[in-house]
């Protein structure tokens, strides 16, 4: 499979949408979360549609071996560029894998018919620039039940379903064991140790810089804590935020771009009310651990993410974005 070329300046010949409606759904897109802000994404704006191609120079070959963050992560930029079609006031189409041979095509997006956005699609597009994952401490205010259930039902939108580890449980100490063991996994290997320095010091555009991470960096064989998300890191907020697993019924490509489109969407209602989500990518990332959760919580199918959910205790910091020249792919020849 060749690969696929970047933008050559050229613009798309017949291009259904007005320039700067491209650049805004562009825009909405690249806002999505991704595993180590890697940014894993690649977008081709045809004369009908966007097709969101993965990245294949960005891979996390230890943690993420078969893809499934990426594609996630590529799941959330598809939620993005389906609120920007929202917004622009029309029903957006979307394709996952629409062409066999090319597994990079994930998904295609196509204009659909003219209709205004819901109320719920106007507040999550007002809410995807101001979103960020958060790094630091938790604020010692409890999140609202009400609040929770309303984070569930925008995470069981895109099919799958959602779980409270609720706090001072024995599911949440499960939860914090596994992390802990996950954690340990990985520091004690090398390989895994450069892939996350690698995408901690990028520059501005790219991975997580130290900066957004504030005063709670505990280095550990030159790493920080807060980058691996540890639960001794907030052992005095553990237990004032809420837990979430998100997770689907199956296990494929497909249930990996709707887990995305679902955390995203978790995130952007979180961020509405003032909340932040840290995540819970290592215990995930070990398959033993992945598998004693699923048992050990008596889960309904396959985790796809674990995030803690609360208020910051203090300001939060945006990582950065590649610029949309550097996202967008030449595929008019």
């Amino acid at each position: 499979m060749a690969a696929p070329q970047r933008d050559s300046g050229r613009p798309a010949s017949g291009l259904s949408f007005k320039r700067v409606d491209t650049v805004m759904l562009l825009r909405a897109a690249v806002a999505a979360p991704s595993v180590h802000n890697i940014q894993p994404w690649l977008f081709a704006v045809r004369s009908d549609r966007i097709d969101l191609y993965l990245d294949p120079d960005r891979a996390l070959p230890v943690a993420d071996p078969v893809g499934r963050e990426r594609a996630i992560s590529c799941g959330a930029a598809l939620e993005g560029l389906c609120l920007g079609m929202a917004h622009l006031g029309y029903q957006p189409q979307v394709r996952v894998l629409p062409d066999p041979s090319d597994a990079s095509r994930l998904a295609t997006v196509r204009r659909g018919a003219a209709r205004p956005a819901s109320a719920e699609e106007r507040q999550r597009y007002g809410a995807l620039h101001r979103r960020s994952m958060y790094r630091r401490r938790f604020a010692t205010r409890t999140v609202p039940s009400d609040l929770v259930a309303e984070l569930e039902e925008a995470g069981r939108g895109h099919g799958g379903w959602v779980r409270e580890v609720r706090p001072g449980s024995p599911e949440r100490e499960l939860v914090a064991d596994l992390a802990t063991q996950a954690i340990s996994t990985f520091l004690d290997d090398p390989d895994y140790r450069a892939e996350l320095a690698l995408w901690t010091y990028r520059g501005r555009r790219e991975g997580i810089p130290p900066a957004v991470m504030g005063e709670n960096r505990y280095p550990v064989n030159g790493l920080s804590w807060a980058l691996v998300n540890h639960p001794a890191v907030d052992d005095h907020a553990f237990g004032h935020d809420r837990m979430l697993i998100l997770g689907t019924i199956c296990d494929t490509v497909v249930d990996w771009l709707s887990a995305g489109r679902a955390l995203h969407a978790v995130l952007l209602q979180a961020t509405l009310h003032g909340l932040v989500a840290s995540m819970f990518t290592q215990i995930l990332e070990v398959p033993r651990c992945r598998a004693d959760l699923t048992d050990g919580l008596d889960l309904p199918g396959h985790p796809q993410a674990v995030l803690r959910v609360g208020y910051p205790a203090s300001g939060v910091e945006r990582t950065g974005r590649r610029s949309l020249h550097d996202v967008l792919l030449d595929r008019s020849g």
